[in-house]
């Protein structure tokens, strides 16, 4: 998994913004633990949910890798010809059971995302790319969960 890199543990330094961290685990606080993560990330089709829970263990996200929903739950089901959106839809549909949610994506990812209305209105937060999650994207993200 690690590749050739001389210091493996340096990749998950620069991988995962240490404020991005803060901040997801600052949410993680305040939602006292009461939360489960499911994967929309293209990582989901090139990792198992033991390797992606490896990932968030060395980034610094052990509280995601504790919390990734169960067995074939963990990530949205891949449907090569569709769009994140119909793909998070087809999990709702399965597993969602009426639940409070949240989407959270980048700008580039996930801004098809912005604006879909339906199921996802007022529940999708767009980071910018290359800077993630930031303490201002705790309040929309604690107002779409409650």
């Amino acid at each position: 998994m690690y590749g050739n890199h001389p210091l493996p543990v340096d990749v998950f330094e620069l991988l995962f913004h240490a404020p991005a961290v803060a901040a997801l685990r600052c949410l993680h606080e305040q939602l006292q633990g009461k939360v489960r993560y499911v994967v929309t990330s293209a990582w989901r089709l090139r990792f198992s949910r033991a390797e992606f829970a490896h990932i968030m263990n060395c980034g610094g996200l052990d509280i995601v890798a504790a919390a990734l929903d169960v067995r074939d739950r963990w990530c949205t089901p891949s449907m090569p010809a569709a769009a994140r959106l119909d793909e998070i839809t087809a999990w709702l549909l399965a597993h969602g059971a009426g639940e409070s949610f949240v989407v959270l994506d980048d700008v580039h990812s996930g801004g098809s995302l912005a604006g879909a209305g339906g199921v996802l209105e007022g529940r999708v937060v767009l980071c910018d790319e290359g800077v993630g999650l930031v303490p201002e994207h705790l309040e929309p993200l604690l107002r779409a969960l409650m």
